[in-house]
């Protein structure tokens, strides 16, 4: 663990900082330094062990990949399951079936997940799997699930950070108000009070390697982000993104997508969506539509801005 002093607004104040590895990701987490501070720690990371260990589709035995190996079956499940399931078709519908869950046909296609060389699917594959996938490929019935054969549910773009609302609902039951959540720097969420208003969070470039690109002033919200820049595969000396538009089959060709919500699984989704449209300008008006009030995000696409990018407020 780390102790680190943070100056702010006159005050000094310390914090407990741990780093731990779950999810395929570093997951750091800093509190204040405060009597039972690493029992808190602990106690945060054997919350989200656990969810990773229940919901992750990569999670041997987990829900996920029980419906994933018994795919034609129905499979028992809990209410966690059942909400989150629901929550992703909303999203589907929502994004016009841009985004899917069931995304893992199409990313093993393309070469994603598989110990081979890359080449370019054919049109006649790829349209296979995009007309497969535009129907309900998942079935719910009171607490049990089926998930039709030759489909793959992947968790990626959402369990992790539904695991750091849970991280962040327990912290709130247990009197913390100051603290960051830095889940792979793609999710991270800051909790503040009047004495630290804000947590400063460096936005990394779209295509750069070195450096930070700009910096924002995160507060009571969570950043998520989306990008290919370390993500990607190459085929015939073309970069293709690991975000897949579901509804025609290929790559994104978007660079980065941020959000800010009050949620960080629905800005993870969110920011997937984003990052995954790069057709259909009637997706960000649903988007709008549908968080009004409770989304801020912008989108980089083949177009690199000329300065800072400005976020869209729904």
């Amino acid at each position: 663990m780390e102790i680190l002093q943070k100056t702010h607004q006159r005050a000094t104040k310390q914090y407990l900082t741990e780093t731990r590895f779950v999810f395929y990701c570093h997951i750091k987490i800093k509190i204040p330094l405060q009597p039972g501070a690493e029992t808190l720690i602990d106690q945060c990371f054997e919350l989200l062990k656990s969810i990773d260990e229940q919901y992750n589709s990569y999670s041997q035995g987990s829900y996920f990949d029980r419906i994933n190996k018994n795919a034609g079956n129905w499979v028992e499940v809990d209410e966690t399951t059942i909400w989150l399931l629901n929550e992703l078709d909303k999203m589907k519908s929502i994004s016009n079936g841009i985004y899917n869950v069931a995304v893992m046909p199409l990313l093993r296609l393309w070469g994603f997940y598989q110990n081979r060389s890359c080449s370019l699917p054919s049109f006649d594959q790829i349209a296979l799997l995009t007309e497969q996938l535009k129907g309900n490929v998942v079935s719910i019935k009171d607490n049990q699930v089926k998930l039709t054969r030759g489909n793959e549910l992947i968790t990626g773009s959402f369990i992790k950070a539904y695991a750091v609302d849970q991280v962040v609902a327990f912290l709130k039951a247990k009197g913390v108000t100051d603290a960051l959540i830095n889940a792979g720097g793609s999710t991270i969420y800051a909790m503040n009070d009047q004495g630290h208003p804000y947590w400063k969070i460096n936005i990394p470039h779209p295509t750069l390697e070195d450096g930070s690109w700009f910096q924002i002033h995160l507060s009571n919200e969570c950043l998520s982000l989306s990008g290919r820049k370390s993500s990607f595969i190459t085929i015939d000396d073309k970069q293709y993104s690991h975000i897949i538009n579901v509804a025609t089959g290929w790559p994104s060709l978007n660079y980065q997508a941020v959000t800010l919500t009050s949620s960080a699984f629905y800005g993870d989704v969110i920011s997937t969506v984003l990052m995954a449209n790069d057709t259909d300008k009637k997706v960000n008006e649903n988007l709008k539509q549908a968080f009004k009030d409770k989304l801020k995000y912008y989108v980089i696409n083949d177009a690199m801005p000329a300065g800072i990018p400005v976020f869209i407020e729904c």
